[in-house]
């Protein structure tokens, strides 16, 4: 994600950017590419006044130790912001800090990290929530919102508490669900891989995110328990409820149970809304610019391969790309991947 950002940045604006990596191999491909003008691997050789702003991007212990350890080095008329998924611990921290500091949170990344995965349009089309400090420069709040535009994103303001309860209950216990799935899968393997093998569509992609990274995961878990916990225990609670009610036979409430969450997942703004099985359609990862779109459109008509729905995808945090198309039924799909891989890349 910090290598995306310092991509996006470098293209959009006329920054002059210096990047930190402990990696020094990173720092000399961002050098080499020109994405960055300096570049350095030890913390040292920074000199942190002379930075008009900061963007932290690093998991969030790492984070909340760079927010105190850089706290009298940071001039005043600066501003640190950064990337982790949660907040109240940064907040936390920020209120007893003497330099600007304003919460971030964009919406983006996938199961893939480092720098040779980063991309200029990771942060186009998606939602970039932040989290300012009670005390913050209006100004200062504005100049950022500002560049988070300039890169494509778009901001949104929460407190701390309302942003780790949407990610908790929309983000983390998902990813946490999506793992268990999973491992509960591999509890009923005998040795021949059968259930892995057979499990495709539906499974395949409601489990994606568990190739997440699992440190940065463990992290996260730790750093919003409270959440967390609070939304796990709703969810057990349902999950109890409907074995309950499975117990009994109870056809009603089993049709309720579905019933609602279908009219509740058919009111969800997404981008595209389709009752067309999941398996029938494809993320493709482009740039947002003009023409991409009839590019793409081009392309499948000239293979005679009709498009049910198409739309842009706004949270890529664990999407690969931004444009999300629905197709007729999976031997479409198939054709469609083939075809627009030779000059896209494509994720199902």
């Amino acid at each position: 994600m910090g290598g995306s950002l310092a991509k996006a940045l470098s293209q959009r604006t006329d920054f002059n950017l210096t990047g930190f990596d402990i990696n020094q191999l990173t720092i000399n491909q961002a050098l080499a590419e020109g994405v960055v003008h300096q570049g350095y691997s030890k913390l040292e050789q920074l000199n942190w006044e002379s930075f008009d702003l900061i963007f932290l991007c690093t998991p969030v212990e790492k984070t909340l130790e760079l927010m105190k350890e850089i706290d009298g080095k940071v001039k005043n008329t600066g501003i640190v912001t950064d990337i982790c998924s949660t907040k109240a611990q940064v907040m936390n921290i920020a209120e007893g800090l003497s330099y600007n500091f304003i919460g971030g949170h964009p919406m983006v990344g996938s199961e893939k990290n480092g720098y040779d995965h980063s991309k200029a349009h990771l942060y186009e089309n998606a939602y970039y929530i932040l989290t300012p400090e009670k005390n913050v420069n209006d100004e200062k709040l504005q100049i950022l919102e500002e560049i988070i535009v300039r890169i494509g994103s778009i901001p949104i303001k929460l407190t701390a508490e309302k942003h780790d309860l949407v990610t908790a209950v929309i983000s983390h216990v998902p990813h946490i669900v999506a793992a268990a799935l999973v491992n509960l899968t591999a509890s009923y393997e005998d040795g021949q891989q059968l259930l892995l093998r057979l499990a495709a569509g539906g499974f395949k992609d409601l489990t994606r995110i568990a190739s997440g990274d699992p440190a940065l995961w463990k992290q996260i878990s730790l750093s919003n328990g409270e959440k967390i916990d609070g939304a796990l225990q709703k969810l057990i609670n349902i999950l109890a409820d409907y074995r309950g009610q499975l117990q009994e036979r109870n056809e009603g409430y089993t049709q309720d149970f579905f019933h609602s969450a279908k009219r509740v997942r058919d009111q969800l703004k997404d981008a595209v809304t389709t009752d067309i099985p999941l398996q029938a359609s494809l993320i493709v990862d482009i740039e947002d610019r003009p023409g991409m779109i009839a590019q793409i459109s081009t392309l499948l008509y000239e293979n005679k391969i009709n498009i049910k729905n198409i739309g842009i995808i706004h949270n890529r945090e664990f999407e690969n790309g931004c444009l999300k198309i629905i197709l007729e039924n999976r031997q479409d799909k198939e054709l469609a991947a083939m075809v627009l891989n030779k000059s896209y890349s494509v994720f199902e």
